[in-house]
C-alpha cells in the first residue's frame, strides 16, 4: 500500500498490513495525528463558529494552546526514540502524551471563551 490509498487509509481505522507494511504504520498513525492537531486548532472549534457569528470573539482564547500544538505537531514528525529520555514518565505512550500536553490547554481556553462569551452576552442584554 502505497500513495492515496495509504494516506486515506489512515482516515479508515481499519489496517490489513503485510509484511511489508507493518513498518509504515507508525508513520500513518503520526500523520493522522497531525492532521486531528491540525484540524481541531483551527477550523472545527474556532474559525468556522467565529466568522459566522455562532461564537464570541472570546473564542479566540484557544490561540493560547498554538504554541503546544506546535510541540505536538513536532514531536509526531519524528520517529518514537528508542528509549524513554531521562525521567520520562508514560514511557509506551510517547506521541499520546505530547497530544494530551496540547489538549488540555485547548480544552480549558476553549471552555473559558465560552464562558466568558456566555458572560459578556448577558451582561450586554
Amino acid at each position: 500500500m502505497s500513495g492515496p490509498r495509504q494516506w486515506a487509509s489512515a482516515f479508515t481505522g481499519f489496517y490489513k498490513p503485510g509484511v511489508e507494511e507493518v513498518g509504515s504504520l507508525d508513520t500513518v498513525s503520526r500523520f493522522r495525528s497531525v492532521i486531528l492537531v491540525i484540524s481541531a486548532q483551527a477550523a472545527r472549534y474556532t474559525i468556522h463558529p467565529l466568522a459566522s457569528g455562532a461564537l464570541t470573539p472570546f473564542a479566540a482564547a484557544v490561540l493560547a494552546a498554538l504554541p503546544r500544538a506546535l510541540r505536538a505537531i513536532g514531536v509526531m514528525s519524528r520517529p518514537r526514540p528508542a528509549a524513554p529520555p531521562e525521567g520520562y514518565v508514560g514511557w509506551p505512550l510517547w506521541f499520546h502524551r505530547a497530544a494530551l500536553v496540547h489538549n488540555r490547554l485547548f480544552g480549558w481556553a476553549y471552555i473559558f471563551g465560552l464562558g466568558a462569551g456566555a458572560i459578556f452576552r448577558a451582561a450586554a442584554a
